[in-house]
């Protein structure tokens, strides 16, 4: 037996980690920006009589520093489009990904600012 929500943050992570950032979930200290982060990952059951489907949020930040928020805007369009074009989650298929919410957000720190990018995906599995 799998658990989808886990499934699901395995599938996440390594199809993200393809790609130019690391990924993470907790942030070891004292790393270096830019990189990504799986934030939380909430579930609702969505089943029929003959099939058990599930129904994710996920929110994936991600993060840079410096004075534009360029790098920030460029890993959040690697993250949408690396999502969108499909991935591989054991024991389910990637039925739904739909992004329902993206932002980017400025934190001023003491020597450059930060841009931490919030995108809120929706994404629907399918046990097989």
């Amino acid at each position: 037996m799998t658990i989808a929500s886990i499934e699901l943050q395995k599938g996440l992570y390594t199809h993200l980690s393809s790609g130019l950032y690391e990924v993470y979930e907790l942030v070891p200290p004292d790393t270096d920006m830019p990189y990504i982060t799986i934030g939380n990952i909430t579930k609702a059951n969505n089943y029929t009589k003959t099939n058990r489907r599930y129904t994710f949020s996920c929110t994936i930040h991600s993060w840079s520093r410096g004075t534009s928020s360029m790098e920030q805007k460029t890993i959040d369009e690697f993250i949408h489009e690396t999502l969108m074009v499909g991935f591989t989650v054991t024991g389910y298929a990637v039925d739904i990904v739909r992004l329902t919410m993206g932002e980017s957000l400025r934190e001023v720190g003491s020597d450059s600012s930060v841009f931490h990018g919030v995108q809120e995906f929706e994404i629907t599995l399918a046990e097989q």
